[in-house]
């Protein structure tokens, strides 16, 4: 939200959509009868790359095409 709103450049972060499904998936594990303490703990497995491209043309960033092909979301 930080980089859409124009407070930053570029920022990684979890991908919050992807914890939300595995705590879906943890929770229907948990529901059919699985005991909780046999559920392993898990980071999120996917982070998300993403720039303001508005801000870094006004701070004169220059990006190779290669070098954005990092970013999974641009603003």
């Amino acid at each position: 939200q930080n980089v859409k709103k124009g407070f930053a450049v570029a920022a990684a972060s979890r991908d919050y959509y992807d914890c939300a499904k595995e705590a879906v998936n943890k929770a229907v594990r948990i529901l059919a009868g699985e005991k909780p303490e046999k559920i392993p703990v898990t980071k999120a497995q996917k982070t998300k790359m993403v720039l303001n491209k508005i801000l870094a043309d006004y701070y004169n960033i220059k990006l190779s095409p290669e070098n954005t092909k990092i970013f999974t979301e641009f603003y």
